[in-house]
């Protein structure tokens, strides 16, 4: 399984593959990357200005049962 990091931001959701990926793609999260890197994600992180969770991305093969 991989982890999907999910941002929710002004209404929109967004999903990418790594932590680095969603600061790559936005500047105004509001939240260091050190800070994130160091989260524990057993709850999301919020702040005025996102919602950040992790979950898992499942393959087919690994949704088999």
């Amino acid at each position: 399984m991989r982890k999907v990091f999910h941002l929710e931001k002004n209404g929109l959701h967004y999903y990418y593959g790594s932590l680095q990926a969603v600061f790559n793609a936005h500047e105004d999260l509001g939240v260091s990357k050190g800070k994130l890197d160091r989260w524990d994600f057993s709850t999301p992180y919020s702040n005025e200005n996102i919602t950040l969770r992790v979950g898992a991305l499942m393959s087919a093969s690994e949704a088999k049962k």
